[in-house]
Order: structure tokens, then C-alpha cells, then sequence
């Protein structure tokens, strides 16, 4: 994980794109909307790849998508702190096994949470370390 958020950061800094070093959500409008747009056009073309059974352009599109979900994690300053929220969610998400260490998996495919899951302390992360 650690690579492609210095190759983000790297892009930014290259084509002056728009980044914060520390966590905040207190960036301009325009870039909020911005990020969102972007996403939504990637996760379009991974629909349409997906569509098209096409694993090609599904691996181009899902790269995209990452490099523009990772520019947003960088726009958002999240950068340094997001392989630890990364490890946190992941550590959340075992944590759905039973008591079996069996998945609960609805019809659909889906992953339920058993009584053994403990929500993310992403606070945790995010305070950790602040300056």
C-alpha cells in the first residue's frame, strides 16, 4: 500500500494536483465534489468492463479507480495514516468469522458479522500520533 501512496503523492506534486499532509475534512467545495465525481466516473467504467466481460479493461478501470480513490485518500491528507486504517478495517472484518472461524455468508454472497465482530476504532488510527 505504501508504494502507490508515494506514487500518488508523486503525481500531485508533478502536475500540482490538489493534497494535504495531515488528516482534515476542511477542503474546498469544489474539490470535495470533484473526488466524488471521479469516482463515480471509474466505478462507471468498472461496471461497463464488468458488463463486457472484458478482463482487460477491467484491470485498466479497477486500476483507475484505485489511483483515483488513492488520490482522494491523499487529498483528504489521510496518506500517512491510511495503511494503518487499511490494517484496522481488515482487523474489524476478521473479526465477522464465528466462533468456528467460519464465515456467515448470506444468499447473496454477502459476509455477516457474527457475535465475535468488534466495529474499527478508526479514531484510534486517526488520533494516534497527532500534531
Amino acid at each position: 500500500m505504501q508504494k502507490p501512496l508515494q506514487q500518488l503523492k508523486e503525481f500531485n506534486l508533478a502536475f500540482g494536483g490538489y493534497r494535504q499532509d495531515s488528516p482534515t475534512m476542511d477542503i474546498p467545495a469544489e474539490i470535495k465534489s470533484l473526488r466524488i465525481k471521479l469516482m463515480r466516473e471509474e466505478l462507471a467504467e468498472v461496471e461497463t468492463a464488468i458488463a463486457n466481460n472484458n478482463l482487460l479493461n477491467l484491470s485498466k478501470e479497477l486500476s483507475d479507480l484505485l489511483y483515483v480513490l488513492l488520490g482522494t485518500v491523499e487529498a483528504f491528507g489521510l496518506s500517512t495514516k491510511f495503511p494503518a486504517l487499511f490494517s484496522e478495517v481488515h482487523r474489524s472484518n476478521m473479526s465477522k468469522l464465528d466462533d468456528n472461524g467460519k464465515a456467515i455468508i448470506r444468499e447473496d454472497g454477502k459476509f455477516l458479522k457474527s457475535k465475535n465482530y468488534t466495529k474499527p476504532d478508526l479514531e484510534k488510527v486517526l488520533t494516534k500520533n497527532a500534531t
